[in-house]
């Protein structure tokens, strides 16, 4: 049995019915459902950017804090060494002076 021009249209109007009805029940919601939960992503990254930038910021002054307490730190390491080399010297004139007054 061949389909006829009315029955082609018919199948074809048919067709065009289903596909829209699909779309109108089960696509279209979820798209909704979709541009909803992107704008609640969209509004949460707002949020979260202006955080970052904060955290930023922090981490930025921490890094500057962390340098001058190394620095410091490098300069009491210096300093004790330099004053350890004097004492060291110092303990050897005193054991030098003591041998000379033992003898």
């Amino acid at each position: 049995m061949a389909l006829d021009k009315k029955d082609m249209t018919q199948f074809e109007a048919l067709m065009v019915k289903t596909i829209n009805d699909a779309l109108e029940q089960i696509v279209l919601p979820r798209l909704d459902r979709i541009e909803k939960d992107v704008d609640v992503i969209k509004k949460d990254v707002s949020v979260l950017k202006s955080d970052v930038f904060e955290l930023k910021d922090q981490v930025s002054n921490l890094e500057d804090t962390t340098e001058r307490i190394e620095r410091k730190l490098d300069i009491e390491i210096d300093r004790n060494d330099t004053q350890s080399v004097k004492i060291d010297n110092h303990e050897k004139r005193l054991t030098r002076l003591e041998l000379k007054k033992s003898s």
